[in-house]
């Protein structure tokens, strides 16, 4: 008959038997399909710089079991990647004034880049991804200095202050004057 402390050893045993096959086990590579939100920046004129993908991206890649586990979440929170894509890849929606669409294939490479040793790509199961981009209007605002600039008796202004820019353009949804 096992007496209680043989019974709390092979107990711990096989808890650190557990933790070492299940560390083994996450450090190898698996294949699986995995999903990532992408955060696009652009270079598109009289629009937004940025903007988080509609839809996810999915892929199917290699990556260890720490990293899949990850990409799956806990919470449903996506990973997410950012990638820098010209206009010239940004396709506007008809219908739509402020959807655009990417095709994967496009930005595949930076798709890549952006994964890093995260994951390596097989292949890409998503055709394109929608952005929404909300057009930005741009005014010209004056800089107003609220400042009292003073000299110590040993000091004396050379010419008058003059504030360098003395104005600035502001981007913003649709400005009311």
């Amino acid at each position: 008959m096992l007496h209680s402390g043989k019974i709390r050893q092979l107990l711990l045993a096989l808890v650190a038997t557990l933790f070492v096959w299940l560390v083994h086990t996450l450090s190898l590579e698996y294949t699986s399909s995995m999903q990532f939100s992408v955060k696009l920046s652009t270079d598109l004129d009289w629009y937004e710089e940025s903007a988080v993908s509609n839809e996810p991206l999915m892929l199917h890649g290699t990556a260890t079991g720490y990293r899949i586990m990850r990409n799956r979440g806990f919470g449903g929170k996506l990973t997410q990647l950012e990638i820098f894509v010209e206009r010239k890849y940004l396709t506007k929606i008809a219908g739509h004034e402020n959807m655009f669409r990417v095709n994967v294939s496009d930005i595949g490479d930076k798709v890549i880049s952006a994964l890093g040793d995260m994951a390596s790509v097989d292949f890409f199961e998503s055709e394109y991804l929608t952005f929404t981009l909300h057009k930005q209007d741009f005014r010209k605002v004056p800089v107003i200095a609220t400042s009292s600039i003073s000299y110590r008796s040993q000091y004396m202004p050379v010419r008058d202050m003059v504030l360098i820019p003395c104005w600035c353009m502001e981007a913003g949804p649709n400005w009311k004057e």
